[in-house]
């Protein structure tokens, strides 16, 4: 599992089995196996380059960018470089 605050939420609160995977700063984590997929490492989401990743992963699944969901632990990275 992660090492950032929102795993560390997550596994503490029990609430892992609610979710397929988790992008962390260490890569996407599949929470059912816990094997962690390296092309997403380092990606942030300040640089956009997290985000690249997720729409070229999920386009061939059918998943539009308006059926995401984001669940984020800090405003100044989370919310305010999104607000138009």
């Amino acid at each position: 599992m992660g090492k950032d605050a929102v795993s560390r939420f997550l596994t503490g609160k029990k609430l892992t089995h609610y979710f397929e995977c988790m992008y962390t700063p260490q890569g996407k984590i599949d929470l059912k196996s816990g094997v962690i997929d390296e092309s997403y490492k380092d990606k942030t989401k300040q640089s956009g380059e997290l985000y690249e990743r997720l729409l070229e992963e999920l386009k061939p699944r059918g998943i539009r960018p308006e059926e995401m969901l984001m669940v984020g632990d800090k405003i100044e990275t989370d919310i305010t470089p999104h607000v138009i």
